[in-house]
């Protein structure tokens, strides 16, 4: 199948440094601020809203009300949601929900995306944040770069990623960054 634009761009390479990525999302000098992390997702669920109709999805949204603020380049940020709703919209089956969700508590901002599709086995969850790395069941479309990209810009935004099992069996990958991200910027550029 032919790819389009926006996988071809999903599928440049990931840098090995986060300074890499830093110019390979826009250079190394990508506006950094603290974001609103429910209106980059809201945006990003404008974007795929189409595409989750064209898979027979039922794409849904849960943001918070208010900031739920995030300090990161925007391109990091919008590339960060995209990545992880294109691979939940990728595999999970027709007639299933797709669902992201900002959320805040008093330490941290979540960002979390769940699925229906055939989850990520426990044993391959560590492996599949290198690049190149696919899934056993995935249908051959990917290239293994959806949650390096993912893992790059989490570290690189002093953010954690987490990939979970949901209750069904589905996928569920999480980032979170702390609040306070007064070291955001030696944490993004060191190596």
């Amino acid at each position: 199948t032919e790819l389009s634009e926006w996988e071809l761009e999903l599928d440049k390479p990931v840098p090995d440094s986060t300074i890499g990525l830093a110019h390979s999302l826009g250079g190394s000098s990508a506006t950094v601020g603290f974001l609103a992390l429910s209106e980059v997702a809201r945006l990003a669920v404008r974007r795929f809203q189409p595409i989750a109709a064209s898979r027979q999805l039922e794409l849904r949204s849960h943001l918070a009300k208010g900031a739920v603020p995030v300090a990161a380049p925007d391109r990091w940020l919008g590339r960060l949601v995209d990545v992880l709703l294109d691979n939940a919209c990728r595999y999970a089956p027709a007639s299933t929900t797709v669902e992201l969700v900002v959320e805040a508590t008093d330490a941290r901002s979540h960002l979390i995306v769940t699925d229906h599709g055939p989850g990520i086995p426990a044993e391959d969850r560590e492996r599949l944040r290198e690049r190149f790395e696919r899934g056993a069941k995935g249908d051959g479309n990917g290239t293994g770069l959806g949650l390096a990209i993912a893992e790059a810009v989490a570290r690189g935004t002093a953010g954690q990623m987490q990939i979970d099992a949901g209750d069904d069996g589905g996928a569920v990958v999480s980032v979170s960054w702390p609040r306070d991200q007064v070291s955001w910027s030696e944490a993004s550029f060191t190596d």
